[in-house]
């Protein structure tokens, strides 16, 4: 099964919890977030850059974290990410009316919003009853 992938429609400056990527390594290391990938039945995967070059694909979304002290170091992949990937057809896109907006998410945390996800060409999509 393939997965495909899309650049953001903007980047954002992160932080990569270096556990995911240094194994016995612990602390945020800084990065630019610039593309995500679906793969069915998966989570999300970010593509990252870190400050020395080295590139990482696939991150899970709770491998990010956008301050360096982020007030929550216990996020998990059910609370990054609620659904899995439907398929690996997806479009991502910033409306213009929410750019920049408060939002509130299912958990109850609040953020900004960043962009849409859009799964496209799935059968889930097609019929989600």
């Amino acid at each position: 099964m393939s997965s495909s992938s899309a650049s953001l429609p903007r980047h954002y400056y992160v932080w990569v919890d270096q556990s995911f990527i240094r194994e016995g390594a612990a602390g945020y290391e800084p990065a630019v977030w610039f593309g995500l990938h679906s793969h069915p039945s998966r989570a999300w995967g970010c593509h990252v850059m870190l400050e020395c070059g080295a590139f990482y694909r696939g991150l899970p979304p709770h491998a990010l974290a956008f301050s360096a002290t982020p007030a929550c170091t216990d996020w998990t992949l059910p609370q990054a990410q609620i659904w899995d990937c439907y398929g690996r057809d997806f479009a991502l896109l910033i409306y213009d009316y929410l750019d920049g907006l408060r939002v509130r998410v299912k958990s109850g945390e609040t953020g900004e919003y960043l962009f849409t996800a859009v799964p496209q060409g799935d059968a889930f999509t097609h019929d989600p009853s």
